[in-house]
Parts: C-alpha cells; structure tokens; sequence
C-alpha cells in the first residue's frame, strides 16, 4: 500500500473523532434493533482483533443492514481497507456520493487513490473539506493534489490545514519542503518558517529544518541565530558543539566568550579566546585558576605572560618587578626556550637588568637558534649595551630569515639603523 494511504488511513483510525474500531459501538441509548446484536458486535470486535477482516466486514455489513447505524458501515469500509478490497468500498459507498455521510466518503477517497482515479478522489475530497470545514480535510485534498504533482494547489490547502490545526508544525514542516525543494522557492520557504519562529517560537522540528536549509544555502551567519536560539530551547552538548564551531568560523570571538561565560565554562578553550580578544587580564585570572587546579606549568607560565600583557601602564616599575618574580618562580621550574626568552625580554627592554636578558635570550638561542623572536630580542640587548654594530649583524640574520614583517621587529630595525648612524 502507498505511503499515502498509510497516513490518511491513520488519520481515519485515530482522529477526527472516529471510534476505536476495538471498542464496541455506543447504543447511544436505543433498543437494539435484532435479539442478537450486541453478540455480533463482539463477533466482529473479535474478527478485527485477530486480523480476520473478511469476516469482520461481512459481520458489520450484516449489522449495518439491519441497524443502518454509521458506525457499522464505517468499520466494514475499514476491514475492506485492511484487505486491499477497494473495490468493495467503491461499491458500498457509490450510494453516498455527493452526500454527508463524511466519513465513508473520506474512506472512498482513499480507495480511488489506491485504485489510481486520482481526479475522483480529488473531487470526492474536495466535496468532503467544502462540507466539514475541517483540517485534516483540508489535509487529505492537499495530500491527493500532491500525488497529482500539482504542488501549487496543494499549497492553498496546506495552508489552511495549518492554521485550522492550530499551526500545527508537522503541516509546515511540509510547505517549507515543498518551497524549498520542489518548487525553488527558498525565500518563501525560509521566510514562512522564521514567521511561525517569531510567533510560536524556536521548536526542535521549525529552527532543525531552518538549520538544513542554512546549511545547504552556506549562510552560516543566519545558522549561527538559529543554534543560538534553539540552544535556549533545548540545550545540548552536540549543538553546544556546533554553536563554537560556527562562531569560530564566522570569527565571532566575542559572542562565543559571552556564550561560554554563561554557561560557566573555564578551560583551555575559553582561555584562547580570552588572548584572541586580548582580554589579558580575564586570561591572566583563568590561567592562575587552571594552574591552582591542574598544577601544570604552562598554566603558571602563561598567567606569568598575561599578567604582564594585561597591564595598562607596562613601564610600572611595581609591575615591572612582579611580573618578573612571576617568571623567575618559572623558570626555578622549567628552563624552556619560551619562557627564558620572555623574561630575558622583558628585563632588556625595561632596562631593568640588560645582562642577564641577555644570557637568558642566549640560553633559549641554544634550544631554537633559527626563532626571529628570540633573535631579535638578543639584538635588542645589543642595541640597549649600544652595541649596534653586532646588533645590526644578528637583525641581518632576522631578515635573511624572512621576519622584518613584523611590526615590533620593524621597529626595532629602524632604531638599529639610528644608532649606526650616530656611531659613524
């Protein structure tokens, strides 16, 4: 059976105020009409429970012939259905054509689906929604119109489905697809799914097929709002995931920080995007904290850094004095090119002790003697001892290398080259 069948069929079984075809039918209060009618029902309630739906038709035709209670014939329409016999229900339902007895009409629809007689179904259908009013009607046209590939009708009907069904998504869900994917109308697709956002807002079903639409038309700012707002709605790790994975790409730095902040992360990660953004002294508090609580050195190294880097008046003497207590407690622990070079700087450059920054900056030379960095910082001793002739020749191997790119370096360069100037 078509997939078609399979959910108007449905649709009939649990909806529209149908009975369950298990539950034996209502009196509603009225004698019986024949002394054996209630052991019938049962008979066939039995039938239909152990799947023998040729006998429960037959049983409920016999009930509906000498009752002429709806419900009979409705539930031997759908023993005929179970069995395929479409050409039974055509022929139990032809008297009623053009009536309003609703529910075998919307059984008839669907057998002349099945039976491939569209058009009849389609205009059955559309006899049935004129007289209910109703959504899953309205539903059950726009289904039959879509098997017609005539998606621009079927459209209409959706449309009404959905408000009458108080906006129900799943209906939405269907229009947006066929927008999007069979009519190429992306905008309008996209457009009637942020609508419903605003209004009813962010659902798991509205802002996940807002997602794949974004995602197939590469705007990943527009995905980047919708992880956002459903991320309030239902929060996760995976779209936690997707959520700094998408501010990456779209280097929207500040937001993601803000977004973790409040989600009270503190780890390497964070940290990272506190030294993008230079906020050191956020990054000099969180790296003091991941030290207290892993006791690794980098960590203790790195606060050492940012301590200094987040100072707003780096020629503070007190300042000065602790950030290098900070790194001679480093380096009593590790004597890595990185952190020897740091330091060996710093004391150069504040003229705070230009000899031993410079056999500092000699020691990491001796771990990486190809780093402009630490090349140039040992120039800059020079430069500083007015040594200028031999920091001229070790900013020559900084530019034979390929470093007077940067900023800093440039600099420091031009000031060499004064100094040249001064001594000849």
């Amino acid at each position: 059976m078509s997939r078609l069948y399979l959910v108007v069929i449905l649709l009939f079984f649990a909806g529209c105020g149908i009975k369950d075809p298990l539950v034996a039918p209502k009196d509603d209060g009225a004698k019986k009409i024949y002394k054996d009618e209630d052991l019938d029902i049962l008979r066939a309630i039995q039938s239909q429970r152990e799947e023998r739906y040729g006998d429960a038709s037959k049983i409920y035709m016999t009930l509906y012939t000498k009752s002429k209670k709806q419900e009979y014939l409705n539930e031997s329409l759908r023993s005929d259905m179970a069995l395929a016999h479409f050409d039974s229900v055509l022929s139990k339902t032809q008297v009623l054509v053009g009536g309003d007895e609703l529910e075998p009409l919307r059984i008839r629809c669907v057998a002349l689906l099945e039976l491939g007689r569209s058009e009849e179904a389609l205009q059955s259908a559309l006899h049935v929604a004129k007289i209910s009013k109703s959504g899953d009607d309205d539903l059950l046209v726009a289904d039959i119109y879509i098997k017609m590939q005539r998606l621009e009708e079927s459209l209409a009907f959706l449309q009404s489905a959905y408000q009458k069904k108080g906006f129900d998504e799943q209906i939405l869900d269907k229009i947006a697809i066929i927008l999007y994917a069979d009519l190429h109308r992306q905008k309008d697709a996209i457009s009637k799914l942020e609508s419903h956002m605003r209004v009813q807002g962010c659902s798991r079903m509205v802002c996940a097929r807002l997602i794949s639409f974004y995602a197939h038309m590469g705007n990943t700012k527009a995905l980047q709002d919708i992880y956002f707002k459903l991320y309030e709605v239902e929060p996760n790790e995976d779209l936690k995931d997707k959520i700094v994975q998408v501010c990456i790409y779209n280097k929207e730095y500040k937001k993601l920080r803000e977004f973790l902040e409040k989600e009270g992360d503190q780890n390497e990660f964070i940290l990272q995007l506190y030294v993008e953004l230079k906020e050191y002294k956020k990054a000099y508090e969180l790296s003091q904290k991941l030290y207290d609580r892993t006791h690794k050195l980098e960590f203790l190294a790195q606060a050492a850094i940012f301590f200094y880097e987040g100072s707003e008046d780096k020629s503070n003497k007190q300042m000065q004095a602790e950030a290098v207590l900070k790194f001679e407690e480093v380096l009593k622990l590790s004597r890595d090119s990185l952190y020897l070079n740091y330091l060996g700087y710093l004391l150069i450059d504040h003229d705070i002790d230009v000899g031993r920054g410079i056999e500092l900056v000699k020691e990491a030379l001796k771990q990486r003697g190809d780093s402009i960095y630490y090349l140039d910082s040992l120039a800059w001793g020079y430069f500083k001892q007015g040594r200028c002739k031999e920091a001229k020749e070790v900013m020559d191997r900084v530019v034979s290398i390929g470093g007077d790119d940067n900023e800093e370096v440039q600099m420091h360069i031009k000031e060499i080259d004064k100094c040249l100037k001064v001594k000849k």
